[in-house]
């Protein structure tokens, strides 16, 4: 009882009736055949799958890469007041009040740089009327 195929074969060892055990043996080279070798046996599609799938890999990596300390910038509940101080900075740029612009460019940089009071400027307006956010007050 035994069958061959290629680089494998399955023999039955022990030929008595009660105690037939199966092995199987497989032959198999250490290093895979060149390029130009002209074997065709299927190793460029596997190094094609393995090329796709390591593409494929580094390509969600570098999408998610420090996703999560990008996650306090991107997913800010409520960017109102925000875009308010933004436009008070291109207001007082195209007035020409380069004062007001430097002291408003300021603190929008003090407001990023704090990830505490980001979060407090940036809650949802039902949370930020309870806890009482004072409003931005108008440059002369």
């Amino acid at each position: 009882a035994e069958q061959a195929s290629g680089l494998w074969s399955l023999e039955l060892m022990n030929e008595i009736a009660s105690q037939r055990e199966p092995t199987l043996w497989l032959a198999s080279d250490y290093v895979a055949p060149g390029v130009g070798s002209g074997e065709k046996d299927g190793s460029t599609i596997n190094s094609l799958y393995i090329g796709v799938v390591l593409a494929v890999g580094n390509l969600l990596r570098t999408l998610f890469k420090g996703s999560s300390k990008r996650v306090i910038y991107e997913e800010v509940p409520d960017t109102d007041l925000l875009m308010d101080l933004c436009d008070g900075i291109y207001i007082a740029r195209i007035q020409g009040n380069l004062q007001a612009e430097w002291e408003l460019y300021h603190e929008l940089i003090r407001i990023y740089r704090s990830p505490e009071l980001l979060a407090h400027i940036s809650a949802s307006k039902v949370r930020r009327n309870m806890l009482g956010v004072p409003k931005l007050r108008r440059l002369p």
